[in-house]
């Protein structure tokens, strides 16, 4: 996969990345955006990824730091570019904390 081909993904608009494939760096597909996570800068920090399940069921989320992540604009999907596809597959499953900022979950309270 070219670099030059990749460009830094907090440059795309959070909501576009929404559904947007998300590849390993070793060009296997490994799941789809489900949520951006904003930092308080409401800057886009990380990306929750759905990975795993075949038509949402028995799937579980990961996060990636948006900063490990380029979007290639040529296979319109976004490359994690420090994982491979079994690096990904033992990624920890992500939560939801309370005091999280999300493009499509509430804030919640505990």
């Amino acid at each position: 996969m070219s670099e030059q081909s990749l460009q830094t993904a907090s440059r795309i608009e959070p909501q576009a990345m929404l559904g947007k494939s998300v590849v390993a760096y070793d060009g296997q597909k490994v799941g789809q955006v489900e949520d951006v996570l904003f930092n308080r800068s409401n800057r886009p920090s990380q990306l929750v990824v759905s990975t795993g399940g075949i038509m949402g069921i028995g799937g579980r989320n990961v996060a990636l730091d948006i900063d490990n992540v380029r979007y290639n604009q040529q296979q319109d999907a976004l490359v994690a570019t420090q994982l491979t596809k079994d690096q990904f597959a033992n990624l920890p499953e992500f939560q939801y904390g309370g005091n999280m900022v999300s493009l499509n979950r509430q804030k919640t309270a505990h």
